[in-house]
């Protein structure tokens, strides 16, 4: 069952936004949820630290920090690339039509789909490169094409290892995301109750703690997956 939109890396920051306006209102909610006791609050701490741990040998290593930030520049060099392209196809009385696809699945982070597209595109200003030349396109810029595309592969497959190492991770330790998700659960759902029309109900909210958390994305994240 997806847990209401949470992705395997906003667990625990997720967690954390709702744990420090718990312990900030604990004493004022455990008078009317019993349940929501100092153990309480102590049995969800040490279960968001188990999960924490759990993430900090995979998730947050420096080398796939690396590869997010690096596969983000690469992309937006592409981008501001193909922009240059247009520019002298326009001049060369060429369609930019080519380009929109690769465009589009660049800005989507569709790393596979933007490299067949670019393909496309290498072959197009092949085909037209004397016109292109005329007009002042770099004599290599196909070269330069293809060695965007080859980085964007490479970091890709270097993503995708990440990817599929999260999966595993996820599938060999669900116990210990579906215990975190309890506490978040019942502590969310009581502090939506508890403070019901006041500013204070959406620190309790989920879907305003994952707008909070996705507002600080920068758009090169990884792919995300879900705990089923």
């Amino acid at each position: 069952m997806k847990k209401r939109g949470f992705t395997l890396e906003e667990y625990v920051p997720g967690g954390t936004f709702l744990l420090t306006s718990f312990k900030l209102h604990l004493k004022l909610m455990e008078v009317r949820f019993r349940e929501l006791t100092p153990a309480y609050e102590a049995a969800f701490e040490a279960q968001l630290a188990k999960v924490d741990v759990l993430e900090s040998s995979l998730v947050k290593t420096e080398r796939q920090k690396q590869v997010t930030q690096k596969l983000y520049l690469e992309t937006g060099a592409t981008t501001a690339d193909l922009e240059y392209l247009a520019y002298y196809l326009r001049r060369a009385k060429l369609g930019v039509k080519v380009l929109s696809a690769v465009r589009k699945d660049l800005k989507n982070g569709n790393v596979e789909g933007a490299c067949k597209g670019l393909e496309d595109v290498i072959q197009y200003v092949k085909d037209h490169s004397s016109v292109l030349e005329v007009k002042g396109l770099d004599t290599h810029y196909v070269s330069v094409l293809r060695s965007k595309k080859d980085s964007l592969l490479a970091l890709n497959v270097s993503q995708n290892e990440f990817i599929n190492a999260r999966k595993k991770l996820t599938s060999d330790n669900k116990g210990e995301y579906a215990a975190l998700y309890e506490y978040i659960s019942a502590v969310a759902e009581a502090g939506k109750i508890f403070f019901a029309g006041k500013k204070e109900e959406d620190e309790y909210t989920i879907s305003k703690i994952l707008a909070r958390l996705r507002s600080g994305n920068s758009g090169g994240d990884d792919k995300k997956d879900v705990i089923e």
